[in-house]
């Protein structure tokens, strides 16, 4: 983000880039030093902020790659996570977002004159959490819970 603003500058004020992306190198560099840039402490934050949405694993690590983050920081984040979470953060993440959507045993009473039979909605149900990035069986696990308290052993771990 920086450089591209160094390269715009350059172009606009006719001078050399090569003397910006120094100045930029020695700013991360000092930031770095000061603690103001820690890339573990983002990915570790950022991976607890997905989890806690209903966001699976594969999403996390997706999303911290998008945003540039070395690989080392991304599997230290995850481990951490699932230390915290203190068993499957995928489980405890597809509970989240079955809990937040209203799936499965979280479901709520159809205020639709014409409510989807039992089966489509739960095909539905299994799209949604298949398009979230969660694997058929934690999918499965989830939305075909009876009850909530079904799920306890995997909520206990996840506030």
């Amino acid at each position: 983000m920086l450089m591209r603003k160094v390269m715009l500058s350059a172009s606009v004020h006719d001078t050399d880039p090569d003397e910006g992306a120094a100045w930029v190198d020695a700013l991360i560099e000092r930031y770095q030093r000061a603690g103001l840039l820690d890339d573990g402490a983002y990915a570790a934050m950022r991976a607890r902020s997905i989890n806690r949405q209903g966001g699976p694993e594969r999403a996390i690590r997706a999303k911290l790659a998008a945003k540039g983050v070395a690989a080392e920081h991304v599997d230290a984040a995850v481990d951490e996570l699932r230390e915290d979470v203190g068993g499957d953060p995928d489980m405890a993440a597809a509970v989240a977002l079955a809990r937040r959507r209203g799936f499965g045993p979280f479901r709520r009473p159809s205020l639709s004159a014409k409510p989807l039979p039992p089966e489509e909605r739960r095909m539905k149900e299994l799209a949604a959490m298949a398009r979230a990035g969660f694997s058929f069986d934690t999918a499965t696990r989830v939305i075909d819970a009876e009850r909530p308290e079904d799920l306890d052993e995997d909520m206990a771990a996840f506030p």
